[in-house]
């Protein structure tokens, strides 16, 4: 099993919004699994961070989902594998993926 930690940054939330996106990400079972530790940050973006490494091997689909439900939230989720050197990007809004 091959274990990543993930980040991710959320562009364009407000604190409201931010219960919303974690009930949303809690019921997609990615929160407690992949991310936790929501917090907003002072720029008014939110971040998220997982705990340990984790393999969440349909995360571009289940991001994809998320931002379709908050289509004016961009999402860059970063993660950086356990073999060096496996650091990648992801960027997410209103279904699509960068």
């Amino acid at each position: 099993m091959y274990g990543t930690y993930y980040s991710m940054e959320v562009r364009g939330i407000t604190g409201t919004k931010l219960a919303d996106l974690a009930d949303e990400l809690v019921s997609m079972g990615i929160i407690n699994y992949a991310l936790s530790n929501p917090y907003l940050c002072e720029n008014g973006a939110a971040f998220f961070e997982s705990a340990d490494e984790v393999s969440w091997h349909d995360h571009t689909e289940q991001m994809v989902e998320v931002s379709k439900h908050f289509p004016d939230m961009t999402f860059c989720l970063h993660g950086e594998g356990e073999r060096n050197g496996d650091i990648w990007n992801e960027y997410f809004r209103n279904g699509e993926c960068e």
